[in-house]
Formats: C-alpha cells, sequence, structure tokens
C-alpha cells in the first residue's frame, strides 16, 4: 500500500534529517512550528531553530541577515503569511538581492478547509511567480517533498515553495525512471491524445483523471510540473508537438500560476488548446477540505471535464489552421498531406452533412515560414505551389464541392513584390481548376477595389472581412 503522508511533515521530518549533515542550515518559525512540522527540526537542533512569533515581516528580515553571514535560512509559515503578510520584505530583503534564503509557506490552497477563505491561500503561485528571480515550486508527494528539500538546501538564491496541509497518497516512488530536479518535470504516464500538467496534490488528481479517460478511449499523458518557475519549456513543448492539446491543473487560482505560465509560453511558441483547471478567479469557504475541493471542481472529474474542452478544441483546431511558425532548411520538402481533412470530409458525408474544408492559403504559410538555411525563402516558391496543386487536385478526385483558402496575411499595405507573389501563386493553382470551387477569405477588409488584380483570379467567391466588423 502506497504511503499516505502530508507535504508538510514530510518536509519537516527532511528538514530535521538533513540539519547535521548542513551544519550552515537554520530554521526560522512565526509560532506555527506544530503547523508546519518544523517542530521535528526544533527536536533534532534547537540551537539552529529560531521562533520569532507572530512577527512575519520581521521573521525574513533576520533571515535575510542571517543568509548574508554565510547560513542557509528556510523561513516557514502559512502560505496566506508567506505570500502575503511578509511579500514586501520577501521581495526587497530576499529577492532583490538576490540572497540565499528559502521561504515556505505550509497550508496552501483550498485544502486548508474550516480555516476559510482567509487562509485557503490561493494567489501564492502568482505572487510568488511575478518576483524576478525567485524559484518557485510545490512537491506533490512525500517521496517528492523529500528530494525538494535537500536540492533546495543546495540551490543558492531564493525560492518559495508550497506545503499541503491534508495528508496525498505517495505516487512518485513508483513510477520507474522518476527522476527528481529542480526546474524539471517529470511525465508519470505516457499519452498521445491530450497532456494534463499539474501541480502539488492536483498531480494525484490527473493521475486519476487519466484512468478516467483511458476507460473512455482517451490516452492522456500527466506531467508533474512540481517547479512552477523557471517552467520546463522543453517538456511543455515536447507534449504540445505529440499530444495537441493541454490542460494545466492546479489548487490555486488559474491567474498567475501553472496554467498562465504554461498558455504564456505556448502562446508564443507553439499555439495549441491551453485549458487552465484550478480555482476560477473566486474566493475559497470553509468546510472539509474534501467537500470544499468538491465544490470548486477541484478533483478529478474536474480535470476530465477539462480535457473534453481540450479535446473539442484541439478538434477544431486541427481542422482550421493556428500560427505555428515552420522552420525550412535547404533539405525541406514541402508536402501537405490533408489525410485529416479528406477523413472528416468522408466521414461528414456518410452522415449525409456537405462540409467546405477550411485550410491556411498559400501565401499566409510561406509568409508564417523561416527559413533557416543557405537557400532564400525564393527557392520555395514553386515547391509550395506544387504542393498545394496537389491538394488541390486531390480535393478534387474526392468529391470535394468547396474548398476555402484562409489568407489572413493578405493586407492592404502589401508591397508589390508580394501582390505579384500572390496572384502567381493562386494563378498557378487554380489554372486547372475543374468541379471544386474555391472560397479566398481575408480579414482585413475590402481588397477589391486595392487588389483588382488578384478579385480576377478563379476565385469563385471572395469573403472578407469589413473595417466595420
Amino acid at each position: 500500500m502506497a504511503e499516505k503522508i502530508a507535504t508538510r511533515e514530510a518536509y519537516g521530518k527532511a528538514l530535521a534529517a538533513l540539519a547535521e549533515k548542513y551544519p550552515d542550515l537554520v530554521c526560522f518559525d512565526a509560532d506555527l512550528a506544530g503547523a508546519t512540522m518544523t517542530k521535528y527540526f526544533k527536536a533534532a537542533c534547537p540551537e539552529r531553530f529560531f521562533d520569532m512569533g507572530i512577527a512575519e515581516a520581521d521573521m525574513v528580515g533576520v533571515a535575510a541577515g542571517m543568509s548574508l553571514c554565510g547560513f542557509k535560512p528556510f523561513v516557514n509559515t502559512f502560505a496566506m503569511f508567506a505570500a502575503g503578510r511578509a511579500w514586501e520584505q520577501v521581495r526587497n530583503s530576499v529577492a532583490y538581492p538576490h540572497l540565499n534564503v528559502k521561504v515556505v509557506g505550509s497550508h496552501g490552497g483550498l485544502s486548508v478547509g474550516e480555516d476559510g477563505a482567509t487562509h485557503q491561500c490561493i494567489e501564492d503561485f502568482a505572487i510568488m511567480r511575478a518576483i524576478p528571480g525567485m524559484l518557485v515550486l510545490c512537491p506533490c508527494d512525500g517521496n517528492e517533498m523529500r528530494l525538494a528539500v535537500e536540492a533546495l538546501v543546495n540551490y543558492e538564491g531564493p525560492a518559495y515553495m508550497r506545503l499541503g496541509r491534508l495528508a496525498v497518497e505517495t505516487v512518485t516512488d513508483s513510477i520507474p525512471g522518476y527522476k527528481f530536479e529542480l526546474g524539471k518535470g517529470a511525465t508519470l504516464r505516457d499519452g498521445t491524445d491530450v497532456t494534463i500538467i499539474a501541480v502539488g496534490m492536483n498531480v494525484q488528481m490527473a493521475l486519476a483523471a487519466a484512468d478516467k479517460l483511458a476507460a473512455e478511449g482517451v490516452s492522456a499523458r500527466v506531467i508533474d510540473m512540481h517547479t512552477i518557475k523557471p517552467l520546463d519549456t522543453e517538456l511543455v513543448l515536447k507534449a504540445a508537438k505529440e499530444t495537441g492539446a493541454i490542460v494545466t491543473t492546479e489548487e490555486a487560482n488559474v491567474l498567475g500560476g501553472l496554467g498562465a505560465a504554461v498558455a504564456e509560453y505556448l502562446s508564443e511558441n507553439y499555439p495549441v488548446p491551453v485549458v487552465r483547471h484550478g480555482v476560477n478567479d473566486e474566493f475559497g469557504r470553509s468546510g472539509k477540505a474534501p467537500l470544499v475541493l468538491d465544490a470548486y471542481g477541484v478533483n478529478a472529474d474536474g480535470i476530465v471535464a477539462k480535457v473534453k474542452q481540450a479535446l473539442a478544441m484541439k478538434k477544431w483546431f486541427n481542422t482550421n489552421y493556428h500560427y505555428i511558425v515552420p522552420e525550412v532548411e535547404d533539405s525541406t520538402q514541402i508536402r501537405l498531406t490533408g489525410n485529416k481533412l479528406w477523413a472528416e470530409y468522408a466521414e461528414a458525408k456518410e452522415l449525409g452533412i456537405e462540409t467546405k474544408p477550411v485550410i491556411t492559403g498559400v501565401y499566409t504559410l510561406f509568409k508564417l515560414c523561416r527559413f533557416t538555411g543557405k537557400k532564400r525563402a525564393d527557392d520555395f516558391i514553386n515547391a509550395f505551389i506544387e504542393a498545394y496543386k496537389d491538394v488541390y487536385s486531390k480535393c478534387e478526385a474526392v468529391g470535394i464541392q468547396w474548398l476555402q483558402f484562409d489568407e489572413p496575411a493578405l493586407v492592404q499595405d502589401m508591397t508589390e513584390e508580394d501582390r505579384e507573389l500572390f496572384v502567381k501563386m493562386y494563378s498557378d493553382i487554380l489554372g486547372k481548376k475543374q468541379s471544386c470551387k474555391v472560397l479566398l477569405q481575408t480579414y482585413f477588409g475590402d481588397v477589391r477595389d486595392v487588389y483588382e488584380d488578384i478579385v480576377k483570379l478563379s476565385f469563385d467567391c471572395l469573403l472578407y472581412t469589413s473595417d466595420a466588423a
């Protein structure tokens, strides 16, 4: 049977166990040693334990001074006080001079339960993540917490770590090849349809959700993103590319925490559907912890619902287009398979539904590309044209009646050279147009008067988004 222990207890015992190995390790608390579990360090090493009373700001300031004397201070209190009451001191006295102080916030999230909204800190991830140079983490179980504590002792610089009040099942010790490293997430379960990126006790919820989804035929990857900052962008990018949809889950406000970090990164680097699961920008309430979590949908069923939302978005996303910047090297072969497009058309046709497939226009796709080799962009123009001619021919072959090309790069301030390129591309692609009709969709106003030569091309219909819209 798996160990079940609160991360705060695992933390307290781990810190005490390291006292002898690290003689420069010192521990501060604010009259909460019994709750934060620093009582274990106090019992093991009383001469290096400092109870500062209910004076969190002073505690952080003293810890900052101790770090300048060569010590490794761990500052402990409730997450609400560490991230709230003492935030200015954490920012200005610890992070600004980049001192080696670890701020540990216990009793984070809704699972504080009966203590209610005033003590259910759901903002700490966002607050601490916003401080420049601050490492932010939240281990998910006892095993991971023990590894994190020693990693923090050896980490040089300011850090914030959240602890949980509830006892949680230990899961990481049973994962083959599991390894803990600050700033690096861990894939606990592989999957191909969607990736669930979780932190803290929501990792266990994510694993339970993955089991539920598997019963419905959905393959969900689960990533334990114990370190929110710095985010393991390499792992996030890999998941986005391989599964095409992301769900983040955290016992915190969805604004500013893990979900925000993932969405911010992917929106700039590899846009895919990202759905955030957590507390939806509202305060908590008092009650038994499991009931409070259920009331806010912070559970496995809540994650499953978000995954289904992400999968629906993924289908739409892939049916249309998204702005990923392809890198084109000298050896790159320009080829559009269109297999998914034709399969979905055939599926709809069997149901008696006549669809109009939509694909990114050749000009827009060409302009999105980044050409990284010795060849110039012009060297690939004919390859792009031939790829689109092939797609159009296949659309004819399977009986598609309408095909829409979306051209958001077609704008009113195009250069003469770009206009000529646009005309050349579509003149060649539509040169042998037969039964399949072609619709051109633009997004930047009525371009008919500006580009008469474009309008004269063999499009069967021209749609544009008016300036008024």
